[in-house]
């Protein structure tokens, strides 16, 4: 069954984020919203010409819970109309905009576990288009009792977390020391565990291999595996197939546990701080695939 063993304790948003302006906010958004405030600090990043690409499996699907059931049993008059800005799904990115002045896009995608991965490739597809000049791009799930209905009620059987993560995306000009570099990103969609059976690997393998590009191979691979057998026997039959059984391949969700949206995102924190160009997988249950590689900073 589901392990909810990761989750976030002791956390207070005034020690981060002060005591002003957090009381019609929720969970999750304070969540963002101090990932986002030390993703800008270290990068030294001024708001001017930067947006927000938030992943999320969930988000605020407590809140939506809440202010429905509070509806059902007081009636429509009676709401407490400062929720209503929670129950939508872009509330996080909104908010990090708002609280930091970042006024170009912003944007909210779903698509399970693959969520974080996801919207560093869409933020990545924004840079090129010229839709912004820097981008926060990241995930962010909360472990509440939502999101942990739903996933028990697929049958869901790992050990969940919760965070957020935001990685600062720009393009090459401002005078800043750059921590790594996007390589490259790809993406796939299978409806096979939507229609109850294991995701067929060569939807990763399409996914990997859009995201390698012309690379023959890369150093290292930090792969979705989170203790489901069967999208981890998928995975690792994509791996084998496109990487060969040599590629060094590490499960960071072994040992923090499935953080779903903020899941990739975190590991691509965690593919910065590596030598080398490595391949970072996310493989949903929903049928979403991702990958993103990421190398050195020339």
């Amino acid at each position: 069954g589901l392990e909810a063993d990761g989750l976030i304790h002791g956390f207070d948003p005034k020690g981060h984020l002060g005591p002003k302006g957090l009381r019609s906010l929720d969970r999750p958004t304070t969540l963002a919203l101090t990932a986002a405030g030390q993703a800008l600090a270290q990068a030294n990043l001024p708001p001017e010409g930067v947006g927000v690409v938030l992943g999320s499996a969930f988000s605020g699907l407590d809140s939506i819970m809440g202010f429905f059931e509070e509806r059902l049993a007081e009636g429509a008059n009676f709401v407490t109309a400062s929720n209503f800005s929670n129950i939508v799904m872009n509330a996080a990115a909104s908010q990090v905009a708002l609280r930091h002045g970042l006024t170009r896009l912003n944007s909210t995608i779903s698509t399970g576990q693959a969520s974080g991965l996801d919207a560093i490739g869409y933020g990545l597809e924004m840079l090129v288009a010229g839709r912004a000049d820097a981008l926060l791009v990241g995930g962010l799930d909360e472990l509440g009792r939502g999101s942990r209905a739903v996933m028990a009620a697929r049958g869901a059987h790992f050990r969940a977390a919760e965070g957020a993560a935001f990685l600062v995306l720009e393009r090459p000009g401002r005078d800043a020391v750059p921590l790594a570099r996007v390589l490259g990103y790809g993406a796939a969609f299978d409806p096979g565990p939507v229609r109850g059976r294991a995701p067929d690997p060569r939807a990763i393998e399409r996914a990997m291999r859009l995201a390698l590009g012309e690379l023959r191979g890369v150093d290292a691979v930090l792969a979705s595996a989170n203790g489901q057998a069967d999208l981890d026997g998928a995975e690792a039959t994509a791996i084998a197939t496109v990487l060969g059984a040599d590629t060094p391949v590490q499960s960071p969700k072994r040992l923090m546990g499935d953080a779903l949206g903020a899941g990739g995102a975190l590991a691509a924190i965690q593919a910065v701080t590596m030598a080398g160009t490595v391949l970072v997988n996310a493989v949903s249950e929903t049928g979403h695939c991702a990958s993103v590689v990421i190398g050195r900073a020339r």
